[in-house]
């Protein structure tokens, strides 16, 4: 018995010797890997719908995911992998990338998930077509991904090597590409540490503890909400920290008192070129996103829901600029309303040429379709632009049939701030489109108040989803209106018109709350209206009483301009008919008569009769 104890107790003094297997929990791991998961180049639903993918080469892509175990134990063997194998890769035009499918649930679960077999996936794409996928069981193994990843490069033909001029336009799009992927990494995050972990807003007392940039900032005019839309904002912006935990930061300041005169100057610096109000506490804005490397601030005038502030931030979260070839130039700028373009030639242009502009890219992106091409010769041909001294950058209009090119500054010294400012500023003066869209991001900036001094006209086409023709035609109601006014002997330079449309598809809530007084509940479409936002007045026909049409746009904003129309109140009630002054004194009259009616049937009832205490110890 004795010797049966000994040598239990030898055993479990064994077993106590041996070393325990130190399993790391799965938030450790998550935020080790999410630091390696920074320096990979990311792809995003977009990127397999532009040509990122579908012209854009070879791609071997990680489809993984932050919840995922085995999709963060193979993170970091994908990144040093990445790193490895990066310049070779490039000399047959392949490129290793991951797809967060936490940030692009709707692609994965629409597009993706439904063939996969598992998480991690791996698969091989040429020109936005699946082309194979990694076969192992597991794909933590990196020596077999590797091997994969070799057979198919082997597989590939070399890229043509450069032309005596030194230019392969291949190589160079691909490469362009790479630049402008590594440049966003570091842009966001510039130190490698894991942004937001904890999903919640960052409040500081003092503009010194304010993280690096970029990050959304909220201005407190007082140290607690006082009011319901206070307090709403303060459910969004916690609603937003969890939504964009470990992308993006959303801090908070109370401007209140001693950093008042602080706020004002940092609210004010580099702001963009308008007419609006240069204060803060006049502007409104509570929100603005700050950035580097030029330290811009943009502020927020959309709606104040999760939805819209997360389109906002992720809009300056994708990469800053879209490779295009001359080849497709045009389709693609037929996309947007305005555009700028870089040119250069990659056979005598350094990546420093490119990088600088990219720095202005990133503070203007989300005004404005910034695109560069390497191809710039034949680019000048096809946009039927007179060549120029390159690098050069042009502000493309109506789908590059309207053009501007910067020549205050030569582009190959464009590298202190202010230079990267004056083109900024250059290219925001020209951001604003004949016709815009009006969406949840714009509608408070398109649709809001003007200066008392100022009269402001918006015309609006509500469309059945995007009409090209209808677009088009109001597009040149916009010149007619400019052609009309240079004519005019007497300018109207206090007034302010803006061509706008609203997709009747996407925003039909929108449309029958504001404009459903005039419309009905159950419009047919398109319709075209002139509001007047400082009397909310709608004009919806011309002077001989016709439905409006983009050819009598011209025409009946002169009448407007010269109070020569009268339109409809989108006011509801019958007091909406009368003008603001005479609405205020009607209304007062009303409640005077009523107050008078009130006090005299009062005192005839009794009601309003002093009582006694004497009396009431009687009662």
């Amino acid at each position: 018995m004795k010797g049966a104890c000994l040598a239990a107790l030898s055993i479990l003094v064994l077993l106590i010797s041996i070393p325990a297997r130190v399993v790391p929990d799965f938030e450790s791991m998550q935020q080790a890997a999410l630091l390696d998961d920074s320096q990979i180049l990311h792809l995003n639903a977009a990127d397999f719908a532009n040509n990122t993918i579908k012209a854009g080469g070879n791609w071997f892509v990680f489809f993984g995911s932050r919840a995922c175990p085995h999709c963060l134990a193979l993170t970091p063997k994908w990144r040093q992998l990445q790193q490895e194998r990066q310049e070779m890769l490039l000399e047959r035009d392949l490129r290793m990338a991951k797809v967060e499918c936490m940030d692009n649930m709707q692609f994965c679960n629409k597009v993706v998930l439904p063939s996969f077999t598992r998480f991690p996936t791996l698969r091989m794409f040429k020109n936005g077509e699946m082309v194979d996928e990694f076969p192992g069981k597991d794909p933590g193994n990196i020596e077999e991904v590797d091997a994969f990843l070799m057979k198919h490069f082997s597989a590939l033909p070399v890229l043509e090597p450069a032309s005596a001029s030194g230019f392969n336009l291949e190589k160079s799009v691909a490469h362009a590409n790479l630049v402008i992927s590594k440049f966003n990494s570091h842009l966001h995050n510039p130190t490698s540490v894991v942004k937001n972990p904890l999903g919640t807003v960052l409040k500081v007392v003092s503009f010194a503890d304010l993280p690096a940039t970029p990050y959304l900032i909220r201005y407190r005019h007082s140290p607690a909400c006082k009011d319901a839309a206070c307090k709403a904002l303060d459910a969004v912006l916690e609603d937003l920290a969890t939504t964009m935990a470990t992308r993006a930061v959303i801090a908070e300041i109370n401007v209140f008192g001693k950093n008042a005169a602080d706020a004002k100057e940092f609210w004010m610096r580099d702001q963009d070129p308008s007419s609006g109000p240069q204060s803060l506490s006049d502007s409104g804005i509570q929100l603005q996103w700050v950035m580097g490397p030029l330290e811009t601030r943009v502020g927020y005038e959309g709606e104040y829901s999760v939805k819209a502030l997360v389109q906002f931030i992720e809009g300056f979260l994708r990469p800053p600029a879209s490779v295009v070839q001359a080849v497709d130039v045009m389709q693609t700028l037929n996309s947007t309303e305005v555009s700028v373009l870089f040119l250069y030639d990659a056979a005598v242009s350094d990546d420093s040429h490119l990088t600088q502009f990219l720095d202005v890219a990133a503070s203007v992106q989300t005004r404005i379709g910034v695109y560069v091409t390497p191809d710039a010769a034949a680019t000048f041909k096809n946009l039927n632009i007179p060549p120029s001294t390159l690098p050069s950058v042009v502000v493309l209009t109506e789908g590059g049939r309207g053009s501007h090119e910067f020549s205050s500054l030569d582009l190959t010294v464009l590298k202190d701030r202010a230079h990267k400012l004056q083109l900024r500023t250059w290219i925001l003066e020209r951001r604003y489109p004949l016709v815009s869209s009006l969406t949840v991001t714009n509608a408070v900036q398109i649709m809001g108040t003007p200066p008392q001094t100022v009269q402001k006209l918006v015309v609006i086409s509500i469309l059945n989803g995007y009409d090209a023709s209808e677009i088009i035609a109001l597009q040149t109601a916009a010149k007619e209106w400019k052609t009309l006014l240079e004519k005019e002997s007497k300018k109207p330079t206090s007034v302010v018109v803006v061509f706008t449309w609203i997709d009747a598809q996407s925003r039909q809530e929108y449309i029958l709350s504001n404009f459903g007084s005039v419309l009905g509940n159950a419009p047919q479409y398109p319709r075209h209206l002139i509001i007047d936002p400082s009397s909310r007045v709608a004009y919806l026909c011309d002077a001989q009483g016709a439905v409006l049409a983009p050819n009598m746009f011209a025409h009946t904003l002169s009448l407007i301009v010269n109070g020569q129309l009268k339109g409809t109140s989108l006011r509801a009630g019958v007091m909406a008919q009368l003008p603001p002054h005479q609405a205020l004194l009607l209304f007062l009259a009303v409640c005077g008569v009523l107050l008078w009616i009130s006090r005299g049937t009062g005192a005839e009832h009794g009601t309003y009769l002093p009582v006694s205490n004497k009396s009431r110890k009687g009662d």
